[in-house]
């Protein structure tokens, strides 16, 4: 008899062999694993809670806010402020400031004088154009009252002689501006014919002028043969 031949058995590798049991006990370690490893990623607070996705973003924008601002790239917020807030300056820079001040000051006070200066000018011109049609309608009524020869006046020395007078003194542009003015009024009053009006201003005329009274009287004169011939006999025809 051959002898029998024992059959060898091939023991399957303990590697290749889990139980199924070992598998579930394993998968939960591992996922408990990976929680403890999130809870110690993810940022907690004082009192140990995980913070929402919503504060996390909050969170991490204040981070970056920080971090732009220690770089000096963030500016002050989009609201403007109005309020006055002046910087401290050194003394140098307040002399500086107080200077052009002055010479701003300056600068407005001369643009004053001109314009004042302007202004005057103006005047005078204005002034000294009035006198000018003054004395030569005072001239050209003197012609009038004298060919008339209506008034003894017109016979006195005297009388003529204060004329001339009056007239240098209108030529020479040397009246009173308040007096050119007051002979202007009642000149427009009779080019106007506006008699009452007239003849109220020669009554007020001798208390508001400062022409000598002489030659009160001989602008009275004048104003007054106007109102009493020519006028009237102007009317008639």
């Amino acid at each position: 008899d051959q002898p029998k031949r024992k059959r060898i058995r091939k023991h399957k590798s303990k590697k290749n062999f889990k139980n199924p049991n070992n598998v579930h006990v394993e998968q939960a370690e591992l996922e408990e694993q990976q929680s403890l490893l999130q809870e110690q990623l993810q940022p907690q607070h004082t009192d140990g809670t995980t913070i929402s996705k919503n504060k996390k973003r909050k969170l991490k924008k204040k981070q970056q806010i920080k971090k732009k601002k220690a770089a000096g790239l963030l500016t002050k917020a989009s609201g403007i402020n109005f309020t006055y807030q002046p910087e401290e300056s050194n003394s140098e820079q307040e002399e500086e400031d107080v200077k052009d001040t002055n010479e701003k000051e300056e600068d407005i006070k001369d643009t004053n004088a001109e314009d004042v200066k302007g202004i005057n000018e103006e005047g005078v011109k204005s002034t000294n154009e009035k006198a000018d049609s003054i004395l030569n309608f005072l001239k050209s009524t003197r012609e009038i009252y004298l060919y008339d020869g209506l008034s003894k006046d017109s016979e006195s020395a005297v009388f003529m002689e204060t004329t001339e007078e009056l007239f240098k003194r209108l030529e020479s542009h040397s009246l009173s501006p308040s007096d050119v003015f007051i002979l202007d009024h009642m000149k427009t009053l009779l080019l106007l014919q506006d008699t009452e009006g007239l003849k109220s201003a020669l009554d007020m005329f001798p208390e508001q002028c400062v022409m000598p009274p002489d030659h009160v009287r001989v602008i009275s004169t004048f104003f007054n043969y106007w109102v009493t011939h020519i006028l009237p006999q102007r009317n008639s025809e």
